[in-house]
């Protein structure tokens, strides 16, 4: 063991050296580990992946991608996987070339190195984190402390009314929500721990039972009122669209920490709403579109959900009310649903 850590120092020295023979060179030290269940390497003349898995026997890895493109579709496509590897450490130098050095499961000294493709115009991800992170671009990583580009939540779900004055003969299995809670944003992770915000989106549409619609007066105030009983295929729907900013927290745990809460408030900039209703006579069908609903202009709702890996279940509480008052319609909202990527 002795004889290999005089070997790896050598080699480093070796590169130190080479580094130093160039004006520009300067090395970047990406990751140092005393052991890791596994290295694997992935590259070809356009990307190159490297991923070292159970960094000092804890659950956190480190994920490094660097290229132009990750079409993996080359000839000369190379994929390598070492086992408990030790004395890693992995450098940029000069952003032209990133090095990989440790010593095998039978303690044999590795020194590798790959020629970086166009660093002028590459895309580079480096982070360390319980799980790769498919949306997350690091910014900085000091320690336990890492910030990061991220775009996560993608929902769809099911909403109802809540303490609904008139009471809304809604059906919450038609009732639909998308949402995208994070479209683009920033995250700060510290151990099993991260807090995120950024811009989001989110569609909701309340349906009524079939035989019922909304109808807005001239005043703006709302009524639902029964179909025309020749009508049929009746629907009506009442939608509103929403930017919002959440500012959620997320607790990592379990087995390599797969399992995570994320609970938080979101801030909900209400831009739009309006009435669909449809319905048809004989072999006519007719669409009546009413935009202009006095919805309230900025609302506070509640997330929280529970996840593995990338796929989880959330639920929405909406304690504010969704049209102003002069409406005539008096309701809060609930929603639950799939949540992929939270």
């Amino acid at each position: 063991m002795k004889t290999n850590r005089i070997f790896l120092f050598l080699l480093t020295l070796i590169t130190s050296s080479l580094i130093s023979m160039a004006d520009s060179a300067q090395p970047d030290t990406l990751c140092i580990a005393g052991s890791a269940k596994e290295i694997m390497i992935f590259s070809n003349p356009s990307y190159t992946a490297i991923t070292v898995k159970g960094i000092d026997g804890g659950p956190e890895n480190y994920y490094y991608q660097t290229g132009v493109s990750e079409d993996d579709e080359y000839s000369q496509s190379s994929y390598t996987k070492f086992r408990n590897p030790s004395d890693i450490r992995i450098i940029e130098i000069d952003r032209t070339k990133v090095s990989v050095s440790f010593s095998d499961s039978g303690n044999n000294p590795n020194l590798i190195s790959f020629d970086i493709p166009d660093p002028d115009n590459r895309y580079v991800q480096s982070y360390t984190a319980p799980r790769k992170i498919d949306f997350g671009i690091s910014l900085a990583h000091k320690g336990k402390s890492q910030w990061s580009l991220v775009s996560a939540g993608i929902g769809l779900g099911w909403v109802t009314p809540l303490n609904d004055k008139p009471s809304l003969p809604s059906s919450m299995g038609r009732s639909l929500e998308f949402t995208w809670t994070i479209v683009g944003g920033v995250q700060w992770s510290y151990g099993p721990h991260s807090i995120s915000t950024g811009l989001g989106l989110a569609w909701r549409n309340y349906s009524l039972d079939k035989g019922r619609y909304f109808n807005r007066e001239d005043n703006g105030v709302i009524n639902i009122e029964n179909y025309n009983p020749g009508y049929n295929k009746t629907s009506s729907r009442l939608q509103t669209f929403s930017l919002q900013i959440p500012f959620l927290y997320s607790l990592y745990f379990g087995h390599q920490r797969r399992f995570h809460l994320n609970a938080g408030p979101v801030v909900c900039f209400n831009t739009g709403a309006h009435i669909s209703n449809g319905f048809s006579t004989y072999n006519q069908k007719t669409s009546v579109k009413t935009i202009g609903l006095n919805q309230t202009p900025v609302t506070m709702d509640i997330l929280g959900g529970i996840s593995y890996s990338s796929i989880g279940i959330y639920v929405r509480y909406s304690p504010m009310r969704v049209l102003k008052k002069s409406t005539g319609l008096d309701f809060n909202s609930f929603s639950t649903g799939i949540m992929l990527c939270f």
